[in-house]
């Protein structure tokens, strides 16, 4: 199964939520924003919400300042 983070090709072995890929890429969990097919998906339905064979993520990191 094959997804894209950010514009990289990603090779996954199976079926996973999207709360397993972030944490399996050693993303923090709090502080990003997470988009699936150009829709964000609310941090609580991270845990359920399966990503399929061709699905494009894009991970946008928050930061302060001014």
């Amino acid at each position: 199964m094959k997804i894209t983070l950010n514009n990289r090709e990603y090779d996954l072995d199976g079926p996973v939520t999207l709360a397993e890929f972030v944490e399996g890429r050693g993303l923090p969990s709090e502080g990003i924003a997470v988009a699936v097919n150009d829709t964000i998906v609310p941090r609580g339905n991270w845990q359920t919400r399966r990503l399929a064979d061709g699905d494009r993520l894009i991970i946008i990191k928050a930061v302060c300042g001014g």
